[in-house]
């Protein structure tokens, strides 16, 4: 049975983000403001697990078999039967980025009443696979990590809230 190992990258840096965000908010009158927002966020080299040893889909080195589950180990890029193809490294693989408009409306008490409503159009995008338990990705195409960019689990294009307060 091959070995499964499971090692940290000696180039493992630290992940960093950038958020910029602006906002413009306007009174309208003495009880009413209207307020619009940009807030950005990128995040740079975070940190997962991907797999080092994974087997390419190509014939089996040893007898020219077609490639399956059968003759995986056989497969794998380094030392083939010892190391298994599920070894993996901790590295900073990843990406993500959030981008949204925030708007918002409210009137503030008066005669008895008030109200709030704001709406966000947003993106969240990522190209890490959001199904893991810790660290431990489940990494369709370890060899192609940029084939995963795409919406993350996180992400909710359209946000509606309200509220009101009436005293009578």
């Amino acid at each position: 049975i091959p070995i499964r190992i499971v090692y940290t990258d000696q180039k493992l840096r630290t992940t960093y983000t950038h958020h910029v965000s602006a906002s413009l908010q306007r009174q309208l009158t003495p009880n009413f403001v209207v307020e619009g927002s940009y807030i950005g966020k990128v995040g740079k080299k975070l940190v997962g697990h991907n797999f080092f040893n994974a087997a390419p889909f190509i014939t089996s080195p040893v007898n020219g078999l077609p490639p399956s589950l059968q003759n995986v180990d056989e497969r794998v890029p380094f030392s083939p039967g010892i190391i298994a193809p599920a070894s993996r490294v901790l590295g900073n693989f990843f990406r993500s980025e959030y981008h949204s408009l925030q708007l918002r409306a409210e009137r503030r008490m008066a005669r008895s009443f008030s109200f709030s409503a704001s709406y966000a159009l947003s993106k969240n995008l990522t190209n890490q696979p959001e199904n893991t338990t810790g660290l431990i990705s489940n990494i369709p195409n370890p060899f192609d990590l940029e084939s995963l960019w795409g919406p993350s689990f996180l992400d909710r294009r359209h946000v509606v809230a309200a509220s009101w307060v009436w005293s009578p």
